[in-house]
């Protein structure tokens, strides 16, 4: 099983830190968001400049993009979400929720799911950006979003501390538990379900049995805030990014550090695995490209 990661390409353009990684139309590219307002995109397998595609007047938090039609949605500072068709390179809606939209989660061809700074979720309507839904679960901001691989549930982290189970139909909660000493910032379903992985402000990593929601294991992973979990979709590893400059590649079954890669000067934001590629960047306003060896 390969086990090390072997950085293979830096690339630059972005104006302001990084916040959001979505993978794109193909196996070799992928998309990038940052404060600058610019969504760049990018090929995985070659040194090249990206390619502008969104250019926006404020900060891009959050990314989703819908393959089959090409649409790529973005969360922004300040409530915004912005609809633009990469076919015709126009925007063709526009969405105005409450507070900064920290995550975005396609659950399929018609419906996206958005959670805010101001603890709102929405469920809003792909094609003309109509809100189908909305719950608020908070007074304290949603910060990320994961679904079930198996089941029509999703697990929200929140910076209230907490994680949240909600039903990707209805948004209605289904179970909650205290999961860290600070925000919660990163979770991760394992592929089978059956645990989620949690990241948080304490640089603690949880792993908690999913259908109860008890905590099974727990260790201090890094020096400061876990912003980034992501599983390696072929095996049985997953990476782990920080504030503290690392990346760390890990185990999951006995969570064993496989490696640590000092891979910025400064906070790394997001992962995005891309088959055997691991994709990292943050507030150095750098991608950093690595192959799983």
């Amino acid at each position: 099983m390969p086990q090390t990661l072997e950085k293979i390409h830096e690339f630059t353009g972005h104006k302001d830190g990084i916040y959001s990684l979505v993978a794109a139309d193909n196996e070799d590219s992928f998309f990038s968001a940052a404060g600058d307002g610019m969504v760049i995109k990018w090929n995985i397998k070659t040194a090249e400049a990206g390619l502008v595609v969104a250019r926006l007047s404020v900060a891009i938090y959050s990314l989703a993009f819908l393959q089959n039609q090409n649409i790529l949605f973005s969360g922004t500072r300040f409530g915004g979400l912005y609809r633009l068709d990469l076919n015709t390179q126009k925007q063709t809606n526009y969405t105005e929720l409450e507070g900064d939209v920290f995550s975005l989660l396609l659950l399929n061809e018609t419906e996206l799911i958005a959670a805010t700074g101001n603890g709102i979720i929405y469920k809003i309507n792909t094609e003309d950006g109509s809100i189908i839904h909305q719950t608020k679960l908070s007074e304290k901001a949603c910060r990320v979003l994961v679904k079930h691989p198996k089941e029509n549930k999703i697990a929200s982290g929140w910076s209230d501390n907490f994680i949240r189970i909600i039903d990707a139909d209805s948004l209605e909660l289904k179970a909650e538990i205290l999961a860290h000493a600070n925000s919660v910032f990163s979770l991760g379903y394992s592929p089978n379900g059956k645990y989620i992985f949690s990241g948080g402000r304490d640089a603690i990593l949880n792993i908690f049995e999913e259908e109860i929601l008890e905590k099974s294991n727990s260790l201090i992973a890094h020096l400061y805030t876990i912003n980034d979990i992501q599983w390696q979709p072929n095996t049985k590893i997953f990476a782990t990014a920080s504030r503290d400059k690392t990346i760390k590649l890990w185990e999951a079954e006995t969570l064993n550090l496989l490696q640590m890669i000092t891979a910025s000067t400064h906070s790394i934001n997001k992962l995005l695995w891309v088959d055997n590629y691991l994709i990292a960047a943050g507030d150095d306003r750098k991608i950093g490209v690595y192959v799983l060896q």
